[in-house]
């Protein structure tokens, strides 16, 4: 145990260091140094403690013209690593395998900070039940200056289930009740220990109940099929949900859902019966229910008047398209034989005549394009008009007591 002791403590020096935390008070003082057969240095020091402090942890720094020396701690005894009272104290370092270099010019200093009592502490939050039972408490711990725990839940009836030595564990509470919970924190180095308590109290049990809403129903508008529907997860007490959308043809894997608050698109007209179950894991509870969606087919008149629209937009922008180009190219080829006009020796006056010409196409194509986007607009607004008359109307309604919601378009 002291070798790890030694290790932990040679870790936690190089780790002060590199930190610079030398900032704390050292109880070590009046070192000095002897050499001794079998190369063993001899390091001698006090540790003086006015303020009753008794539990210490030593380390060591050496330096060897300035640079530090590496030591194996496995090769340092005595007064070295976890001290447990002040006074005279002396460490033995067998140097032959760790410093090859003149003894009597290595640096040595000392440190001795003061090693902290246990201070045992935790805090408690549900993570399922909302503290009504069965509830599942999670327990976070917060001690300081230890290294072992040992938790007692305060619920007799959970056999052996009621304690623990884990750092952060979880205890379920099956019935309500007032529970005393308490963690004792041992700094085993030192060999004592702080105990921490709690009382938790856990409520009569609330019943799961499944419920769920349309979200921003009053403000809900759409236009047509397909439809996003939102729903809102209203459900108490649960803590896993399964969806049923009633919309087979969708898929089984979109017709499903695990989410808390899903969206489902609905492709086709039709009644949909949508499905929830709530569950609680913990007290094994479950409860359903039901909504029927019915999404009417939409007005003949002006789904045909949208199609067609939407087909005459498409023609007009394919006719924009084609003039557009078409111009461009005789623009192009007009200035091209232009540039040849100049240049010619022969031809000239054929050369001319032919850009001429195209002088005059071009302009006439290019209007037909702006006539063609033109026309392009008209069909776009149309067909804005026609699927503003797609009206969408919600209708609340019981059906058999059962309480539905019918979406009308």
């Amino acid at each position: 145990m002291n070798v790890l002791y030694k290790l932990a403590g040679s870790l936690l020096f190089l780790l002060v260091l590199v930190n610079n935390s030398f900032s704390q008070t050292n109880y070590a003082s009046n070192i000095s140094t002897t050499v001794g057969e079998e190369k063993k240095l001899f390091i001698n020091y006090d540790i003086v403690a006015n303020d009753g402090t008794i539990f210490f942890n030593v380390f060591l720094e050496l330096s060897y013209e300035g640079k530090p020396v590496k030591f194996d701690p496995l090769n340092v005894y005595g007064d070295y690593g976890f001290v447990r009272s002040a006074g005279n104290k002396i460490i033995y370092w067998n140097y032959e395998n760790d410093f090859k270099l003149e003894i009597d010019k290595l640096e040595v200093k000392v440190y001795a900070f003061p090693e902290k009592e246990p201070q045992a502490r935790f805090r408690s939050t549900s993570e399922t039940g909302n503290f009504h039972a069965p509830c599942k408490i999670n327990f976070t711990n917060l001690s300081e200056n230890s290294d072992r725990y040992e938790w007692n839940f305060g619920d007799t009836n959970s056999g052996t289930e009621n304690s623990s030595t884990e750092v952060k564990p979880s205890h379920t509470y099956k019935d309500p009740g007032s529970y005393n919970v308490s963690l004792t924190a041992y700094n085993t180095k030192l060999d004592i220990n702080s105990t921490f308590y709690e009382t938790i109290i856990i409520e009569e049990t609330e019943p799961t109940v499944a419920d769920f809403e349309i979200a921003d129903f009053e403000n809900l508008k759409v236009r047509s099929v397909p439809v996003n529907v939102t729903f809102n997860n209203k459900s108490s007490n649960a803590d896993s949900y399964t969806w049923n959308f009633g919309d087979p043809k969708s898929g089984e894997g979109k017709n499903r859902s695990k989410e808390t608050s899903p969206m489902h698109l609905y492709n086709n007209a039709g009644t949909y019966n949508i499905e929830l179950t709530a569950s609680n894991s913990v007290n094994g509870q479950s409860s359903a229910k039901n909504m029927e969606i019915t999404l009417q087919k939409l007005v003949e008149e002006a789904t045909s008047a949208y199609d067609k629209h939407k087909k005459m937009k498409t023609i007009w922008l394919i006719a924009t398209g084609t003039t557009a180009a078409t111009g461009m190219g005789l623009m192009l080829k007009s200035n091209s034989l232009y540039n040849n006009y100049k240049t010619a020796t022969t031809d000239a006056v054929e050369i001319r005549e032919k850009y001429e010409k195209l002088d005059k196409i071009y302009p006439a194509v290019f209007g037909a394009a702006i006539l063609s986007g033109a026309m392009t607009f008209i069909q776009v607004k149309k067909q804005s008009n026609a699927m503003a008359k797609l009206e969408f109307a919600p209708i609340i309604g019981k059906d058999g007591g059962e309480l539905t919601l019918k979406f009308n378009f």
